[in-house]
């Protein structure tokens, strides 16, 4: 059976080649629309990548295999939020889709990409979230990545983040100042927007989805019931 990073794989290196030059750079924005709509529900008749994980996985979204630090939940919720961050603040320096009223309808405390969290804490943020509108959330960021990806021109790939952006990064709370999470705004002060397109808009995303088939398989193991001695 293939697995996803066999499927995913190529494609990201096709995206990424297209990207690198200027003759194949509007083939390789049109790819990067298609591979996004990959890791998202953005229609209730979706079947897709994303959605086949999330029928897979949804059940377990809080199941913290032994000695391991993620979770489905803090996977999705770290994946999205960092999605929002990029296309919305560090791209396009627009508003957010996440809000006060999406942290009260989510049930969390943090506001941030999660990256601070240690297994305990990320253990109570998986068990008090509402994955129902986590998974809504995650939608709408989908759906305004979309509007907002056809909006990318070739001019605009060399482009990286100013100083302002990067510093609504803390004013917004999508980091903190502790050393787990700061580090994003140095890393993603020398991202192009190329460099956006082809690691949090798409790989990232495939690389935390992966994730979450390997703490399915971890639950299988430490559910599975121990055969009964003859």
């Amino acid at each position: 059976m293939q697995t996803l990073n066999q499927y995913w794989n190529p494609k990201q290196k096709l995206l990424k080649t297209l990207l690198s030059k200027k003759a194949t750079a509007e083939e390789g924005l049109a790819e990067t629309i298609k591979l996004h709509q990959e890791l998202h529900s953005l229609t209730r008749k979706s079947n897709n990548l994303y959605t086949e994980l999330i029928n897979e996985v949804k059940d377990i979204y809080s199941f913290q295999p032994n000695s391991y630090f993620y979770t489905v939940a803090w996977n999705i919720w770290h994946i999205t939020r960092i999605e929002d961050a990029i296309i919305n603040i560090l791209i396009f320096n627009k508003e957010q889709v996440f809000t006060e009223e999406w942290k009260k309808l989510l049930n969390i405390k943090i506001t941030d990409t999660g990256n601070a969290l240690n297994v305990v804490e990320n253990k109570k943020f998986s068990d008090v979230i509402n994955f129902n509108e986590l998974l809504k959330y995650r939608k709408k960021v989908g759906l305004t990545t979309q509007k907002l990806l056809p909006q990318i021109t070739v001019s605009m790939l060399r482009n990286k983040p100013n100083e302002q952006q990067i510093k609504r990064l803390f004013i917004e709370k999508v980091l903190t100042k502790e050393s787990e999470s700061s580090w994003l705004s140095d890393f993603w002060a020398k991202r192009t927007v190329t460099g956006f397109l082809l690691l949090p808009i798409t790989r990232h995303q495939i690389y935390h989805m992966n994730d979450c088939i390997k703490i399915q398989s971890k639950y299988l193991k430490e559910k599975r019931p121990t055969p009964a001695s003859t």
